[in-house]
């Protein structure tokens, strides 16, 4: 534990703190002597003791609401984590899925060459199976006007 030697409020004091901390102690002195000055320069605070108990609840309460501003900061970043997560998991589809949903496009595709004929690209046209085989899925052919 260090020695440092402080002032607050023109008083002097020798507080403790873990070894390499001195910087942070100082700054917090610095804070808290910002804070009680303009206290005790005005006719509301009497004492030192008044001054001191006035900022320990100020900075209370701004740690207070800082934890709570962390704590949902905490909340958002597990509700993003869980909403990536679910995201990767949808974009690895299993094989299976994959398979099913090349067949609805391909199935979709026959669909369209029979309803819309002229739609269909010439390389499209080559590779697609001629409005006839369309009765094997159970359909009645489909007879142009």
């Amino acid at each position: 534990m260090s020695q440092v030697p402080v002032k607050i409020l023109q008083q002097d004091y020798v507080l403790s703190c873990p070894d390499g901390q001195e910087v942070a102690l100082r700054e917090a002195v610095a804070k808290a002597n910002q804070a009680m000055q303009p206290l005790c320069e005005t006719a509301k605070v009497r004492t030192r003791e008044q001054a001191a108990v006035l900022v320990a609840v100020n900075f209370a309460f701004q740690n207070q609401a800082l934890q709570k501003h962390i704590a949902q900061l905490e909340q958002q970043l597990t509700q993003l984590a869980l909403s990536s997560a679910a995201v990767a998991e949808a974009q690895t589809l299993p094989q299976e899925d994959l398979a099913s949903t090349e067949r609805m496009q391909a199935l979709c595709e026959r669909i369209d060459a029979v309803l819309h004929p002229k739609r269909i690209s010439d390389d499209h046209a080559t590779h697609s199976p001629p409005p006839e085989s369309v009765p094997e899925a159970g359909l009645a052919p489909i007879q142009a006007p």
